[in-house]
């Protein structure tokens, strides 16, 4: 039989709060190592305002960011030995797929399956859907992590090299990001940037006052945003082009990402991307780096598709 977790339950068992909450129900099967999630998507979440406000629809990480929750709960009961201290972080994604659209008024399911856990380390296959249709699927790889050794996790991470662009050929400062780019605060993640060819390095400062940030208590900047920023970045070179003009960017999947150390508070993530393109479809691969260190790395697709038919 399954147990099932309603919303002030939830509220203990996950350490992430509104407006990081993803879940309003879980239902464990710890016989088959799965659990299935629900979400009501309100138009009143307020990162609505942020990702396309003229047209809004729920973000693809924050998919990922319900699919690590319910995957935590489970992980925690079927394994019985995570120390209380200890909180979930994503490791690795693996072919993360986004199929389909969620609109303020759906109700999101989730759906994970523990596949094995060894070594301190899980591996879940995921996914959301909407009326029995798949919104987005793919393979999280999760540890759990005690907050008091998250500096020893920077300070082992690889070194990151010189950050530097010679001579760029365009140079953005938030204002001009946002006459670029679709996406508004509080779910903007890029706020300056260098553009050579098909080349960028976007900047993110990371404070502790941020929503996002404040929704956790591990005080980081969680490891699906990193990816969303990465995104936005590349987001900025293309529609920075002139034959751009018109167009919006669509997050089509993650093909792969990894992350080597937390983020935190007074951090700048810089991220260093570079894009290839063929016709309206692209790869985005690319390098990010905080505090000296290389924190996360992966690769991205995505599709131009005209702004009056977005």
């Amino acid at each position: 039989m399954g147990k099932t977790i309603g919303h002030n339950e939830l509220m203990s068992a996950i350490p992430e709060t509104p407006p990081r909450l993803m879940l309003d129900r879980l239902e464990l099967d710890l016989e088959n190592r799965s659990a299935r999630g629900l979400k009501a998507v309100s138009a009143a979440e307020p990162f609505f305002a942020g990702h396309f406000p003229d047209a809004p629809i729920m973000p693809g990480v924050l998919q990922i960011a319900a699919m690590l929750q319910a995957s935590a709960v489970l992980i925690r009961a079927d394994a019985k030995t995570i120390p209380e201290t200890a909180l979930p972080r994503i490791k690795k994604l693996t072919r993360i797929k986004f199929r389909r659209p969620i609109l303020p008024g759906h109700t999101m399911d989730v759906d994970v399956q523990l596949l094995s856990f060894e070594d301190g380390e899980a591996l879940v296959e995921a996914k959301t859907q909407v009326d029995g249709q798949t919104a987005c699927s793919g393979k999280l790889t999760i540890e759990f992590v005690d907050p008091a050794d998250n500096d020893a996790l920077q300070a082992a991470a690889p070194a990151a090299p010189a950050i530097e662009m010679d001579d760029p050929e365009q140079e953005m400062d938030v204002e001009a990001i946002m006459g670029t780019i679709p996406h508004r605060f509080p779910f903007q993640f890029i706020e300056r940037a260098k553009i050579k060819e098909d080349h960028i390095i976007g900047y993110k400062n990371v404070s502790a006052s941020e929503p996002f940030v404040i929704g956790n208590a591990a005080g980081t900047f969680p490891e699906y945003l990193q990816v969303e920023a990465a995104a936005q970045t590349g987001c900025a070179l293309v529609l920075s082009r002139p034959e751009s003009a018109g167009m919006l960017a669509y997050f089509m999947s993650i093909d792969s990402a990894a992350f080597y150390a937390p983020v935190l508070p007074g951090s700048v993530i810089t991220m260093d991307m570079s894009l290839s393109k063929r016709g309206r479809f692209g790869l985005g691969s690319g390098t990010l780096y905080a505090d000296g260190r290389k924190v996360g790395e992966c690769a991205l697709k995505f599709a131009l598709i005209d702004r009056e038919n977005g």
